[in-house]
């Protein structure tokens, strides 16, 4: 009676474990590509912000950092990490 138990409870583990992964395969996976600016910032090259007046004010706000000299800095918030 204890061996069936225990592989009855085996065999509701492994019905969950089955859902999960059938849930993980249908599932969307979001990835973090940096684009242009942010690798440039990385590199130390030249960027060519053509426009850059016509920008919302809040990209204006996160690009203001970038501005402050050889101290200035860019957080990339939508990564998830700093």
């Amino acid at each position: 009676a204890l061996l069936q138990e225990q592989w009855e409870a085996l065999a509701v583990r492994l019905s969950q474990t089955q859902e999960q992964i059938r849930a993980c395969e249908s599932a969307l996976v979001f990835a973090f590509v940096e684009g242009t600016l942010a690798q440039a910032v990385k590199k130390g090259e030249w960027i060519l912000l053509d426009e850059i007046n016509l920008a919302a004010a809040e990209t204006l706000e996160c690009l203001s950092g970038l501005l402050e000299g050889s101290a200035g800095s860019l957080v990339l918030l939508d990564r998830g990490d700093t």
